[in-house]
């Protein structure tokens, strides 16, 4: 070989080289990501004039979307223009997915995608399912479209509703829609129950923490988000026994994030002892799902509450007050036969522990006295003799 013609021969390659790096134009979505198609933080792309997000008509300029992590899209797909998409973990299409111009899709052992609505395929395409593919209505395929389905046991292709074939259409190379190995709603309750029951019980809202606390006087309960899709609110409910809840309020949701949110309700008014906590999320058309229940232990400090002394001599009665969870305190003082002797209500800062004097009591008649103090929750008696 001359030296001319390896010098030739080496720019050609050098030009195969780049011209195959400039074909495979795309996007690749970070591994272990949570949120939704059109979120740019999501993805990365291999070329700087390329769009942040691969768009909801994906296709064109774009040859290829590698997904990973846990992706959804709120409302239809469309692939088009030779694309190949290829889902390696979780696509949730809440709409349908349209798959023409001879694009592909490519389901990955281990991959899930779940569409809400109908799955079409024409136009010389190819739906390659090597994991497991959720359709909640129709399948409909047309020409020349290919659809390949090879798993077994928990893993399949399962279709809802309707199955159509038309225009050359082929299910593992024939035009018979049986062979596809195509199953059902039930078929995928009895298989993979954890899969159904993601599909069917799961609403998309990723709750990652939930969590009661005390605080000394009130319960928090604190859970965070990383993904909501048409959240509407999370409702807060109570139990003594984790069977019978009561409800006690609701916080609104973020409708459409896919950020960390964190969310806080407070119960002012606990109950003593062990109480179970849980949130119900509930979305915009009212479908909703509960979460595990957490426990928390009410155990406030003990009220102080002391006479200072119990025997008065010539002077007011004098008492020492603190661990109240109130504003505001009733304090009455009453002989032993009933008689209504000093009635007031006191202000206290909470936390605070302080010596409070009743004032005019050195006046009262001898003897002996119920001193009592009145909370929201209870009622505290001290004995008291005046001298004088």
């Amino acid at each position: 070989m001359t030296d001319m013609k390896k010098v030739v021969l080496f720019f050609l390659c050098v030009l195969m080289t780049h011209l195959s790096i400039l074909a495979q134009v795309g996007y690749t979505s970070e591994n272990n990501s949570i949120g939704f198609w059109t979120n740019d933080g999501i993805w990365s792309r291999n070329q700087t004039w390329l769009p942040t997000t691969p768009g909801v008509n994906v296709g064109g300029a774009t040859t290829f979307v590698d997904l990973h992590g846990y992706i959804v899209r709120d409302g239809d797909l469309t692939l088009e223009g030779g694309v190949l998409l290829t889902v390696y973990d979780t696509l949730w299409i809440m709409g349908d997915i349209n798959i023409t111009q001879s694009s592909s899709i490519d389901i990955q052992p281990g991959g899930i995608l779940i569409v809400d609505r109908n799955f079409v395929v024409n136009g010389g395409t190819t739906a390659t399912n090597n994991g497991n593919v959720i359709v909640t209505g129709n399948l409909t395929s047309s020409g020349s479209a290919t659809i390949d389905n090879s798993p077994e046991g928990v893993d399949g292709f399962f279709v809802y509703g309707t199955i159509s074939a038309s225009g050359g259409a082929t299910f593992n190379g024939s035009s018979d829609t049986s062979s596809g190995n195509m199953l059902g709603e039930s078929d995928l309750s009895v298989n993979n129950s954890d899969l159904y029951n993601f599909v069917h019980t799961i609403l998309p809202v990723q709750i990652i923490s939930l969590d009661a606390s005390f605080d000394g006087e009130k319960v928090k309960v604190q859970w965070a988000t990383t993904l909501e899709l048409k959240n509407d609110r999370f409702e807060i409910y109570r139990s003594i026994d984790e069977v019978d809840f009561k409800y006690l309020g609701k916080v609104t949701g973020h409708g459409n994030s896919s950020a960390l949110i964190e969310y806080t309700f407070v119960d002012d008014r606990p109950l003593t002892g062990k109480s179970y906590y849980k949130i119900k999320q509930v979305d915009f058309d009212g479908e909703y799902t509960y979460s595990p229940p957490v426990a928390v232990h009410v155990n406030p400090p003990a009220i102080i509450f002391q006479v200072i002394p119990t025997k008065v001599k010539n002077g007011n009665v004098k008492f020492k007050i603190g661990n109240i969870s109130q504003d505001t305190f009733r304090v009455t003082l009453n002989g032993l036969k009933g008689s209504l002797a000093f009635d007031k209500t006191i202000s206290l800062q909470k936390g605070i522990t302080r010596e409070i004097e009743l004032p005019g009591t050195h006046q009262l008649q001898n003897g002996i006295y119920l001193l009592t103090l009145h909370t929201d929750k209870d009622h505290h008696r001290k004995k008291v003799i005046l001298e004088h």
